[in-house]
C-alpha cells in the first residue's frame, strides 16, 4: 500500500510507455513490485486504460510486421493472413466429412474413429452439432 502512496498517477502512466505492458519492465522503471502495477491497474481506471493501450501496441506491431511480410510474398504470411482475415471469404482449412449409412461401403472408404487425433475428433463432433435435426432424420427415414 506504501507504494501505491508515494507513486503518482502521472508517473504510473509515464512508465507504462514504451513497455508494451510487460508488468516487469514498468516495476523496474518505478522500482516497485509486479503487485504495485497491479493494484494500480485494479484501482486507477485512467492508468488500466494506460496499461490496456500500451499492451495493444504490440499487437499492431506485430500486425504491421505481418503486413510487410505478406507484401514480401512471404507464403506462411499470406497463408497465415488468408487463414485468419480472409476466412470469412472462404480462405480456411477445413475437412469435410461424409458419413454414409450404407452397408455397400468399402472397408476402405470407412473412417476408424480410434485413428483419429482428438483435435479430428472434435471437428467432427462439431460438424454433426450444427446439422439440424430434420437433416439427419432424412438419411436416416428413407
Amino acid at each position: 500500500m506504501g507504494a501505491i502512496k508515494r507513486l503518482s498517477k502521472q508517473k504510473m502512466i509515464d512508465a507504462i510507455k514504451g513497455t508494451y505492458g510487460v508488468k516487469a519492465n514498468i516495476a523496474a522503471r518505478l522500482r516497485c513490485s509486479r503487485q504495485t502495477i497491479d493494484d494500480w491497474i485494479k484501482r486507477d481506471t485512467g492508468v488500466k486504460k494506460a496499461y490496456e493501450e500500451e499492451s495493444e501496441r504490440l499487437v499492431d506491431v506485430a500486425e504491421n510486421k505481418l503486413h510487410e511480410a505478406v507484401e514480401s510474398s512471404k507464403p506462411w504470411a499470406v497463408g497465415f493472413t488468408l487463414k485468419t482475415k480472409g476466412a470469412a471469404r472462404g480462405y480456411t482449412e477445413k475437412q469435410e466429412l461424409k458419413i454414409v449409412n450404407d452397408t455397400t461401403t468399402n472397408d476402405e472408404d470407412m473412417i476408424e474413429l480410434k485413428k483419429l487425433t482428438p483435435d479430428q475428433r472434435r471437428r467432427i463432433l462439431a460438424i454433426l452439432e450444427e446439422t439440424p435435426e430434420n437433416e439427419t432424420s432424412k438419411n436416416t427415414d428413407d
